[in-house]
């Protein structure tokens, strides 16, 4: 009880994580299951990880730059207007060229048949981040969540009206939600404009600027880790089988279950984890954080193996278990890798994750290109190689910077 009590507040905002990430895990196994429409999730999941690996290069690191910039300047409340305003313009900026693209695809060029969902995906995703940072900064982390709760509820009620009606499933019922928000904000972004324009352009163009050359190589280093993340999903359509895809979808979205326990500690803590000494780690939140990563694999390895016993699909039973298997170790690798990489952005080293994220990629490419195994295993082993090298390195590197446990 002692330890409910002290850590009531981070436990509280970790449940409504999970509430809200419960719908958004919800949404597209859905029209799996209620549907039985295959092809319909595995489009969704592509959407999601087109999304995943374009998202870094859309706010300029305006997201990742927040927290620095509110950490080195003077004025914490003018560090949070000014950062605020700027993400306003950079996010009206992306809606206009969203819409660009769309019309593009549908009146001169057809390039992508989910341009629509694949836009607003982005200017959700871009949107929540900065959301996430905003309310963390106030005190309020709470807040943003409720933006994607409400996003998904839509969603949700959508899908059981469709499913009630008996209508025909479609992709549109998934994203509802998320691009009424995104209309809303950016009508919202409008009206402010209308009322006060007195907008600082020097300023603006400053943060920007700033941000960019702060961000640039976590940008290209998300890029790297999200594509080899993503890079079985991105090319589900076209290397695997459909049942195939399924596995390796519907797996790797259990698997979030093990990052939504990672982002939820990483979204309450970032704020105290960078107001700490420069070379200081805090074993105890460390320690506390490897536990909590390793109880959500085990509860998500028990979840994948009660699904995959009562869903059935073309694929030995052996070879789901591999698949499930490296995949968990993969995501707890992965979480555990990104967690370190807080301590390069606090001492503004973001080229050293940069550095790392190639080591990944190399290694990643090494695998896919060497090995002539089937593209689902090939893809899983390459992820975790990949993930394993660059968590030794980046441990080898804190040691070699000198880093310290505070006990």
């Amino acid at each position: 009880m002692q330890l409910i009590k002290k850590n009531y507040a981070l436990l509280k905002f970790i449940s409504l994580s999970y509430f809200d990430k419960a719908i958004i895990f919800l949404v597209p196994l859905l029209v799996l299951y209620l549907f039985n429409s295959k092809s319909i999730y595995v489009s969704v999941e592509y959407i999601y990880s087109i999304v995943l690996v374009a998202v870094p290069f859309l706010d300029f690191g305006l997201t990742g730059y927040f927290f620095y910039y509110y950490r080195e300047h003077k004025s914490k409340r003018t560090a949070i207007i000014a950062i605020f305003n700027a993400f306003h313009i950079l996010y009206a900026v992306l809606f206009t060229i969203g819409i660009l693209f769309i019309l593009v695809h549908y009146l001169w060029i057809p390039f992508e048949d989910y341009i629509v969902f694949i836009v607003f995906r982005c200017l959700f995703v871009v949107l929540f981040m900065f959301l996430s940072s905003y309310y963390r900064l106030v005190n309020k982390p709470q807040k943003a969540l409720f933006v994607t709760i409400i996003s998904n509820i839509i969603s949700l009620i959508t899908i059981f009206c469709f499913y009630i009606l008996k209508l025909e499933v479609n992709v549109f019922i998934v994203f509802v939600g998320q691009i009424l928000f995104c209309f809303y904000f950016f009508f919202k972004i409008i009206k402010r404009f209308v009322k006060k324009m007195n907008i600082n352009k020097k300023v603006l163009y400053a943060i920007l600027h700033k941000s960019f050359l702060f961000s640039w190589p976590t940008i290209i280093q998300a890029f790297l880790i999200m594509y080899i993340a993503n890079y079985g999903k991105v090319n589900a359509l076209h290397y695997l089988t459909l049942d195939e895809a399924t596995l390796l979808s519907l797996t790797q979205r259990y698997a979030m279950l093990i990052q939504l326990t990672h982002t939820s500690i990483v979204a309450f803590l970032m704020k105290d984890l960078y107001l700490e000494e420069i070379k200081e780690i805090n074993l105890k939140i460390l320690l506390k954080y490897i536990t909590l990563i390793i109880l959500s694999a085990i509860v998500v390895f028990i979840v994948l193996s009660i699904n995959w016993y009562f869903k059935a699909i073309d694929i030995t039973s052996e070879r789901i278990f591999q698949v499930s298997i490296a995949i968990i170790v993969y995501t707890v690798l992965w979480c555990i890798y990104s967690y370190i990489e807080i301590f390069y952005s606090r001492e503004n080293k973001n080229i050293i994750k940069l550095y790392l994220a190639i080591v990944n990629a190399l290694v990643f490419i090494g695998v896919i290109s060497l090995f002539s195994i089937p593209f689902l295993e090939k893809v899983i082993y390459a992820m975790t190689c990949s993930i394993f090298v660059a968590l030794v390195t980046s441990t080898g590197i804190l040691i070699r910077r000198r880093y310290y446990f505070k006990i």
